[in-house]
């Protein structure tokens, strides 16, 4: 098993949203780590890492021009296999519910998977 540094990234702009959460999983689900970063503030609310398999996450986001924000986390994954990774709205820090609303969301572009190993 190889242990690899990698760094996840997007630029993203809330349009009648404030969250968003990044979401990277192993396989199985039973490892991951999750970040939910405020859009309004440009700041990192919060990021958890749970199981073994992916650790030592550090989330960054930055204000871009026009409301945009480059959000991301940088992590270790001593995985081999694929990671799934989730980009999604949130109403809030640590809040996954979402009720939906087809005039609000989130525009989301540039988004990488770097290995910085």
């Amino acid at each position: 098993m190889n242990t690899r540094l990698l760094r996840l990234y997007f630029k993203v702009k809330g349009i009648g949203r404030s969250f968003a959460r990044i979401q990277c999983y192993q396989s199985s689900y039973s490892t991951g780590l999750s970040a939910y970063f405020d859009l309004a503030a440009a700041a990192l609310d919060s990021n958890y890492a749970y199981g073994s398999v992916l650790s030592g996450q550090q989330g960054f986001a930055y204000q871009l021009e026009d409301g945009w924000v480059k959000v991301g986390v940088k992590f270790t994954s001593a995985f081999d296999g694929p990671i799934e990774i989730r980009i999604q709205a949130a109403s809030a820090d640590g809040t996954d519910s979402y009720t939906g609303d087809p005039a609000k969301g989130l525009f989301v572009w540039d988004a990488a998977l770097r290995d910085l190993t």
